[in-house]
């Protein structure tokens, strides 16, 4: 998104505040298919797609006023707006979410099953990592750095002592017990259970 665009879709945004409906049509052509296909891509529902971008558009009209273009881009913010809209709205129909692992079917030349994935794959993906990130956050600092070299870059175990410049011994156990200290984070928020891990 260039800068030139999204201080475009600022303008268009203060307009929108003080009330001008041209400005939301505009900045809706602008944005609304975008949108759409990442709702959909969501949510896996032509109608349910349209219906979230309707109503984050409802609510642009609404709450432009709390736009601050300091904190995010226009397209930022309303990538934003639908994909909590979204999470909403799974949640809200109290349905499991597709997974691949439920849009298998079994192939007309073998025994095998041949699996799609969905876009609540994706969301389902997205939502655990971010648990996952926030979690590791709160661990000490030594922790960590050790997790993340682990895990997120690969490093062996011997690795991450020298980079660290402790003994294997102690790499070993500051992973240990990041481990032990994430598990017991992860298990006090709610939904989350060992079929999430």
């Amino acid at each position: 998104m260039s800068e030139l665009l999204d201080q475009e879709q600022q303008v268009l945004i203060q307009r929108v505040a003080s009330g001008d409906p041209d400005a939301l049509r505009v900045l809706y052509e602008q944005v609304g298919r975008p949108l759409y296909s990442m709702a959909f891509k969501m949510l896996s529902s032509r109608s349910e797609a349209e219906e979230v971008v309707q109503d984050v558009f409802v609510s642009v009209w609404k709450n432009a006023s709390k736009f601050d273009n300091g904190k995010a881009k226009v397209f930022t913010w309303l990538s934003m707006l639908i994909r909590n809209r979204c999470i909403d709205r799974v949640r809200a129909n109290k349905r499991r979410i597709p997974t691949a692992e439920t849009q298998c079917a079994a192939s007309e030349r073998s025994d095998q099953k041949i699996c799609t994935k969905t876009g609540a794959d994706d969301l389902l993906v997205q939502e655990r990592a971010e648990r996952i990130r926030s979690a590791i956050n709160r661990l000490s600092a030594d922790q960590r750095e050790a997790i993340n070299m682990a895990f997120y870059l690969g490093m062996t175990r011997v690795q991450i002592a020298e980079k660290q410049g402790v003994s294997l011994g102690t790499a070993k156990s500051r992973i240990r017990y990041g481990f032990e200290r994430l598990g017991k984070i992860l298990s006090k928020e709610r939904g989350w259970n060992r079929t999430n891990r």
